[in-house]
């Protein structure tokens, strides 16, 4: 994630740009499968769905200190209750995985000057224009279209892979909630 932002970013930024790093990094689309990876891929993101990414403090490490980790802590308590994160912690006490809620997303990709939602919602609308494409096909109870077809090209062409990058970056912000 690259950001644009200059040196203006304060804790809770550096909090939330941490969380959608990880969470954009576990639905980045994977281009190179290994012969557990889409099993892996398919549980961490089932459990992203229900509880988000594990959560360690950034301030943790060698060298770091329990009121550093406390201090972060309290920073994401300050998070949530800006309604910027959602957390788990089943024992009441220590965090075991955060999530960003949907104005925590939108605020972090601004801040990283990312596609947001609403920069996703013209391939999302070119998906559903193309559900009676002659090329989709129904998988599992859904409809299904090449990804090919959304970006207007093919395999072997020149740029292709550009294209579904760039197409990949901004569905990416549709992919966390689940929207495709």
């Amino acid at each position: 994630m690259s950001v644009r932002c200059g040196d203006n970013l304060n804790e809770s930024d550096r909090l939330l740009l941490m969380i959608l790093a990880q969470s954009d990094a576990l639905f980045y689309p994977c281009r190179k499968w290994g012969q557990h990876t889409g099993i892996v891929l398919h549980e961490r993101r089932a459990l992203y769905r229900d509880a988000g990414v594990h959560w360690k403090s950034p301030r943790g490490g060698e060298g770091s200190t329990v009121a550093d980790r406390k201090a972060a802590q309290r920073k994401l308590a300050d998070l949530r209750l800006e309604e910027f994160v959602e957390s788990r912690n089943p024992s009441g006490s220590r965090t075991v995985a955060v999530k960003l809620t949907a104005a925590g997303d939108a605020y972090a990709r601004a801040r990283a000057n990312i596609p947001s939602l609403w920069g996703a919602m013209a391939p999302l609308n070119a998906i559903l224009a193309l559900a009676d494409h002659p090329e989709a096909f129904d998988f599992f109870g859904a409809r299904w279209v090449r990804e090919t077809t959304i970006a207007g090209t093919d395999y072997g062409k020149p740029g292709v892979g550009e294209k579904l990058v760039e197409l990949q970056n901004r569905l990416l912000p549709a992919l966390l909630p689940g929207l495709v």
